[in-house]
């Protein structure tokens, strides 16, 4: 009996050690297996993402031409390029047909008012007063001029462009005037300050009205002695340098009280002016007449007589 308790015991014993390495390898199993199919599971994850992002991949190239988010989306950025290119070539064409059409009008326009700068003259006599009878003539070129009344001020305007001008005023009564004016990118006022006639002027005094001045030029000639006073007794010639071998015609004139004398209707040349007075040397000089009026004075040195 013992014998056989002995053997149960040892066979109980052996099965409890069979029933713990078998549970000791159930549990190793089971934790490996559960290792295992941790990581496969993050495989598996991983795989069906990647399999997910393919086949998301696949859909929208297939659903871009239906799906109407995607068609906004590529019309949208073809819009885009359209509006940017419409844009693009709208603003060229604005510009070449808006700036470079009607505005490059208006702009030739505004640049040809802006090459334009006012001419103011005034007109006035030696005592300042202005002259509103006058008229005033700008040669703006070789076969042209512009020609204006002066206002009640004795002013005339004039827009003109950058140059060189000659300015010439006439009134009745009065001797013309003219001056050489230059117009640079600025607004320009010359005065010009005329002279009366005088009274035993050729043109009064001949008879001849102002018509045969138009015919020649003006030149005007005052006599004074050493102290810039007026020699009113003087008489001055006027000869015509006509050539070597021939003699110009010769005008003599008395000047009057204010010591001056004009000779008009002169033809563009030389001439040759002598002026002589009682009581002084005479005294001569040449002069040249070239396109316009001029002024000259002579002056007398006392003889001692």
């Amino acid at each position: 009996m013992r014998r056989n308790a002995r053997e149960n015991r040892t066979e109980t014993r052996s099965i409890q050690r069979s029933v713990q390495i078998l549970l000791t390898v159930t549990g190793i199993v089971f934790l490996l297996a559960g290792l295992a199919l941790a990581a496969s599971g993050a495989s598996v994850s991983s795989a069906i993402g990647s399999v997910s992002d393919s086949v998301d991949g696949f859909d929208q190239p297939t659903d871009g031409g239906d799906n109407p988010s995607d068609d906004d989306t590529t019309s949208g950025d073809g819009d885009d390029e359209s509006d940017e290119t419409s844009d693009g070539n709208g603003e060229t064409e604005s510009g070449n047909s808006s700036d470079g059409g009607a505005d490059t009008g208006s702009d030739n326009e505004t640049d040809a008012s802006d090459d334009l700068r006012p001419l103011t003259t005034v007109v006035e006599n030696r005592s300042g007063e202005p002259i509103d009878t006058a008229t005033v003539t700008v040669d703006t070129g070789p076969d042209s001029s512009k020609q204006e009344s002066v206002n009640g001020s004795g002013e005339a305007e004039f827009s003109l462009a950058d140059g060189e001008y000659t300015v010439t005023a006439n009134a009745d009564g009065y001797r013309p005037s003219n001056e050489t004016v230059g117009v640079d990118g600025d607004a320009v006022t010359k005065t010009l300050t005329l002279e009366q006639r005088n009274t035993g002027d050729d043109s009064n005094s001949s008879g001849t009205d102002d018509d045969s001045e138009t015919d020649g030029h003006t030149l005007s000639v005052a006599v004074e002695d050493e102290n810039g006073d007026a020699i009113d007794n003087a008489t001055v010639q006027l000869e015509e340098d006509a050539g070597f071998l021939t003699t110009g015609e010769t005008d003599e004139k008395d000047v009057g009280d204010d010591g001056t004398v004009e000779f008009t209707a002169l033809e563009d040349g030389e001439y040759t002016v002598t002026a002589s007075a009682d009581g002084f040397e005479q005294t001569a000089r040449d002069v040249e007449i070239d396109g316009s009026d001029d002024e000259i004075t002579l002056t007398l040195a006392s003889n001692g007589g």
